[in-house]
């Protein structure tokens, strides 16, 4: 089956690809994008408009799917009612609500979603723009920036450490100063 017929029989993600590719889910800044997957993991381009009633999202969405239509115009005619509509950078699905990545997941590329989304933040008309395989960064690339977060972090460590074993005195048991 196509992408759209599994979004509309709400399957998620065939053969569990995309729950292991996920792994937990970290719900960080919705306005994150979305990594598609493809194989195992892939990157993902969404442009989306945002809505707080579900009535308005609906007839977006129908006018969103319909044959011709420029999703860009739809974002700009509805960008001062939305509650958000913009384009979004690439990301990882642990970035989106766990909603948005499972529907981007089954949609091929330029394909709108059949229906809204709701998620914590509203209704999501949602549109994935493209996708491409995920390459990680080399350990070269990363492995200053991991020193630097490993550093602090036993920074952190330390002093929270010294700060529960520090006791504090007040008044007339407090040691003189020399």
């Amino acid at each position: 089956a196509d992408g759209v017929s599994d979004v509309r029989a709400g399957r998620v993600c065939g053969p569990g690809m995309a729950r292991a590719a996920r792994g937990s889910h970290d719900r960080g800044d919705h306005d994150e994008d979305f990594q598609d997957v493809a194989g195992l993991c892939g990157h993902g381009s969404p442009p989306k408009i945002l809505f707080e009633d579900e009535a308005t999202a609906r007839a977006v969405a129908e006018r969103a799917v319909a044959e011709g239509t420029d999703f860009a115009a739809l974002m700009s005619e509805y960008g001062g009612v939305a509650r958000q509509a913009k384009s979004l950078d690439w990301a990882i699905p642990t970035r989106l609500p766990k909603e948005l990545s499972e529907i981007a997941a089954q949609l091929p590329d330029g394909m709108v979603a059949p229906a809204p989304i709701q998620t914590s933040f509203g209704w999501h008309v949602l549109r994935r723009a493209e996708s491409r395989p995920f390459a990680p960064p080399d350990f070269e690339t990363v492995k200053e920036a991991a020193r630097k977060q490993l550093s602090e972090r036993a920074i952190k460590d330390y002093i929270a450490s010294l700060r529960a074993k520090a006791k504090l005195a007040v008044g007339a048991s407090a040691p003189k100063a020399k």
